[in-house]
């Protein structure tokens, strides 16, 4: 099952906002608030690829857990289809 994580992740781990120059008053205040916002960038980044990743090998597990049900209950049809014909 493939899913697209997109909206839940920005609402689970939203990226910070991008400072305005125009908000600041000198240039290395500006380049102060950049740096904070590329490492707070970088940190959400990580955070999403490995919540994504989290998400994925649950997606998997509950396919393959769901899978298993199936095939033993297709098994257990087949038996008693099985059985029914030996009867008659």
């Amino acid at each position: 099952m493939t899913c697209n994580y997109h909206k839940e992740l920005l609402a689970k781990f939203p990226l910070p906002s991008h400072p305005d120059k125009e908000n600041y008053i000198t240039h290395e205040e500006f380049s102060k608030a950049m740096k904070e916002y590329c490492e707070g960038w970088a940190v959400a980044h990580e955070a999403h690829k490995w919540w994504v990743r989290q998400e994925q090998v649950k997606d998997v597990c509950c396919s393959t857990k769901a899978a298993r049900v199936q095939a033993k209950a297709d098994r257990l049809q087949h038996n008693a289809t099985e059985q029914a014909k030996k009867q008659v």
